[in-house]
């Protein structure tokens, strides 16, 4: 199979159509398509109509803002008669043997091991923090996403225990590595809120592919077996442009 991977579209920066649509059987967007989650999803409809195949989209911080952190649990029957399959919390799909699994997966505070220091910057630094509530229960807060961080991975985690024959692919927006950082990030008080190390898990359950978005950092490294890419577009605007690496024609083998 094979995969079209794009992430950080940003559309609220400018709109992104593609100069050509590579070959490919699965699109997989790992996150922030647009400003909001209503701007989202509208802007996923009309990928679906010159993505000719099905869509695994998994929401980024940005892509919950304006309403609440759980919104993408439900109501997406109208994404789904598009071909857009929405994984935000360790839901699963399989297409043609190839197992899908993913969820925003925030991040769990820990790297860097400085975690008030860096869940503070984030409540004053993230625009989530000012504009994403938890349902029916007030503002979000580092710590809810601490929490949410531990029911996604171990739903994730639920998922790749199970027995499967065909090739396994994890699709996250938070990072599960800090080697997804650039050089000297990793050091930073700002780390923890990009990137989690999943290092263990990646051991352990060995998914062949694992493909996460946030840091707008373009990356293709191994952590034993587990192939991690990410392909972020980050910002464009009329004069300028973001340098992350991205390539709009990536597609990978699995």
């Amino acid at each position: 199979m094979k995969l079209w991977i794009v992430s950080d579209l940003h559309m609220d920066s400018t709109y992104w159509v593609p100069d050509r649509i590579p070959a490919h059987d699965v699109m997989i967007i790992a996150g922030d398509v647009d400003g909001s989650a209503a701007e989202t999803e509208q802007t996923l409809l009309l990928i679906a109509r010159w993505a000719p195949t099905p869509i695994i989209f998994v929401p980024g911080n940005h892509d919950v803002m304006g309403g609440d952190m759980d919104a993408w649990d439900r109501g997406n029957e109208d994404l789904l008669d598009r071909g857009i399959h929405v994984l935000s919390s360790g839901q699963s799909i399989v297409i043609d043997d190839v197992r899908f699994v993913g969820g925003t997966l925030w991040t769990d505070w820990q790297l860097g091991d400085r975690e008030w220091q860096s869940q503070a910057w984030a409540a004053r630094h993230m625009r989530e923090y000012q504009s994403v509530s938890r349902p029916g229960d007030g503002p979000l807060w580092p710590v809810h996403t601490s929490d949410a961080h531990d029911m996604h991975l171990a739903a994730i985690e639920g998922v790749l225990s199970r027995r499967h024959e065909g090739p396994s692919v994890v699709v996250t927006h938070h990072a599960p590595s800090p080697l997804s950082l650039r050089p000297g990030e990793e050091r930073g008080v700002e780390a923890a809120a990009y990137a989690s190390d999943l290092e263990e898990t990646m051991m352990i359950w060995g998914p062949d592919l694992w493909v996460h978005g946030h840091t707008h950092h373009a990356c293709d490294y191994h952590v034993g077996a587990t192939r991690v890419v990410s392909n972020p577009r980050g910002y464009v605007r009329d004069d300028w442009c973001e340098k992350t690496g991205w390539n709009e024609d990536l597609t990978i083998e699995v």
